[in-house]
């Protein structure tokens, strides 16, 4: 059986640039890695973001729609013979309702979107725990690595 010899050797250049080239290909992969986590977490907060903004001024135009039918049915009212009046107060009352409808389709999708918002954080959470287990992983390899190689070395 024949013993296996240390390799004394200096790393040739080639290889000293493969291995500098592998580790910043590497540490390039776990910085997109965590841009493209960065990427997701600010696509959803802005989603929620706009979804708030919609809730909360939609809920306002909804509310003016209303006003506006209100007056327009008056004014209806106190011009019976005027078909103008007659028609503006059928289209507010239709803009009046669309609005009314649209805002409780959003108020359906803000309930929806808490839900989501409560889940992406529960999976975000998860992604930042498993990738923190990955890193140590990848550290205490390394560690093993350096260490093997030079109790491996005799």
């Amino acid at each position: 059986m024949a013993l296996k010899t240390a390799d004394t050797r200096p790393a040739k250049p080639e290889d000293q640039e493969l291995a500098r080239k592998l580790e910043e290909q590497a540490a390039l992969e776990a910085e997109l890695a965590d841009r493209e986590l960065r990427s997701a977490n600010l696509r959803a907060e802005l989603g929620a973001f706009e979804r708030r903004y919609l809730h909360f001024v939609g809920s306002r135009y909804a509310e003016l729609d209303e006003w506006k039918a209100q007056i327009a049915e008056r004014v209806a009212r106190e011009q019976p013979e005027n078909e103008r009046a007659q028609q503006a107060a059928r289209e507010a009352r239709a803009r009046a309702e669309a609005s009314f409808k649209k805002e409780e389709r959003a108020k359906d999708g803000a309930k929806a979107m808490m839900e989501y918002v409560a889940n992406s954080k529960m999976v975000r959470e998860k992604t930042e725990r498993l990738k923190a287990l990955r890193l140590a992983k990848e550290a205490a390899d390394k560690q093993i690595e350096v260490t093997g190689k030079g109790a491996g070395k005799r």
